[in-house]
């Protein structure tokens, strides 16, 4: 906040949106604004503001209804939700989820919350509860690989990443206390990250000749994903 204090205005909590794009505080002030991002964490105890209570609701932690964990049916395209699903790539997944929502040509309303309804419906049929219905990643790289290819131009994750993702996340609920011992990363992972490295070291050797600057840098040894 102190890098942007210079653009930045520090206002109360929101009390509503309205129907005009203006957005009015607790204190009775109002502003124009082009859009709202309200950062939540990953606990959702309510939606903040009225006027979006009546569209989307909070249960055991499942924000619903989502078509694709991003747009209630009833307020879509003018309120979406980024970062609902977990867990996923986050970097990778959140920004074709950001571009989806400026180009996306969506269903009718109707056809939007019956496949919401359908994926609860098959969720509770295996004994889900609520709280993991935006539960897409977990060991499902397919599903959230699906969704990026489908509703975004990024490329594909390359698999090391994505095993690198999986083994990283089962060593975190396995060795929570210990993680950091762990170096128990496949071959396939190692050279991965080394050609990842090499790359992204030519890239920013490319940007600083670009640039014209002249920057001195102690020679290491390239580090091993452990090491991330």
């Amino acid at each position: 906040m102190a890098k942007h204090a210079k653009h930045t205005n520090l206002h109360p909590q929101v009390a509503r949106l309205c129907a005009n794009g203006q957005v009015a505080f607790a204190n009775g002030s109002i502003v124009a604004t082009d859009a709202v991002v309200y950062c939540t964490r990953y606990t959702y105890s309510r939606l903040p503001c009225r006027g979006t209570r009546e569209s989307a609701t909070v249960e055991d932690n499942r924000v619903g209804p989502l078509f694709k964990h991003t747009f209630p049916p009833a307020l879509a395209l003018s309120l979406s939700f980024i970062g609902v699903p977990m867990p996923v790539f986050v970097s990778w997944f959140l920004e074709a989820q950001a571009r989806w929502i400026t180009q996306a040509a969506l269903p009718p309303e109707e056809d939007m919350l019956r496949a919401v309804r359908g994926d609860y419906h098959a969720r509770e049929m295996v004994g889900l509860p609520a709280r993991y219905s935006h539960d897409i990643g977990l060991f499902k790289s397919s599903e959230t690989r699906a969704f990026v290819g489908k509703y975004a131009d990024l490329p594909d994750m390359e698999d090391w990443k994505m095993e690198l993702f999986l083994t990283a996340f089962g060593n975190m609920n396995d060795y929570h206390a210990t993680v950091q011992d762990y170096d128990d990363y496949s071959e396939n992972i190692r050279e991965g990250f080394q050609r990842w490295l090499i790359s992204a070291r030519a890239q920013y050797q490319a940007a600083i000749a670009a640039a014209g600057l002249v920057v001195v840098v102690h020679a290491a040894q390239l580090p091993a994903p452990s090491h991330v």
